[in-house]
């Protein structure tokens, strides 16, 4: 992960660890893998596609916290505390994960370092984007949340070209519309605007920050 980011795009986790007491799912779009205030005796490891995290208020309105992709662990701050989850997980694309019992998971970590190492990386990261998206909310209207969003995008996976940085990964207006916390609709707009301005271009379906 990535200092201060709401997309955490590769992780750092693999597999051998929990191949043994782990079972490997298959999910489309838009499944539920747990929700906020349920007791769920799963953390999950994302082997392929991206999950996203998110708050649920009682008359159904999302506020986005950020994205995962593969190679991120996915409910660990929960495995010592033995809380009940305070957010929901979606998958935000077809995704495959390794579903691991929460006291395996806790005892495989305790006894391994590197793996302990790992997880203090994650929770920190994860705190700094909960900080850092409430500053966004709080301070910036969607157009500048767009646009810290697409330069950390750049920062984070983009390659130097002769027109600036351009993003690797490939994302869709909805997957930024969550990560902004606003509607497809206004984010679409947000990107069209910034490519009249010539702030940024799309070619081949990625998008480039020009210099």
């Amino acid at each position: 992960m990535n200092h201060q980011s709401l997309w955490f795009e590769q992780g750092e986790w693999t597999a051998e660890p929990f191949l043994e007491v782990g079972k490997e799912l298959s999910f489309s779009r838009e499944v539920v893998l747990f929700q906020q205030d349920e007791n769920h005796p799963f953390v999950y490891l994302v082997l392929e596609g991206r999950i996203r995290i998110y708050l649920l208020s009682p008359n159904g309105a999302e506020r986005h916290l950020y994205i995962v992709g593969s190679g991120n662990i996915i409910g660990e701050s929960n495995v010592w505390a033995d809380e009940a989850y305070g957010y929901n997980a979606s998958t935000s694309s077809i995704a495959r994960v390794l579903r691991i019992p929460k006291s395996t998971f806790r005892d495989i970590v305790m006894s391994e370092p590197e793996l302990i190492l790992k997880t203090l990386s994650s929770l920190s990261n994860k705190q700094s984007a909960l900080l850092l998206q409430t500053r966004l909310m709080s301070f910036s209207d969607v157009g500048e949340r767009v646009l810290t969003m697409l330069r950390q995008l750049a920062s984070s996976y983009g390659i130097k070209t002769p027109k600036g940085i351009t993003i690797t990964i490939p994302f869709t207006h909805q997957e930024l519309a969550y990560v902004v916390g606003s509607s497809r609709v206004s984010v679409s707009y947000v990107m069209n605007e910034l490519c009249e301005k010539g702030f940024i271009e799309k070619q081949n379906g990625r998008y480039t920050l020009l210099s």
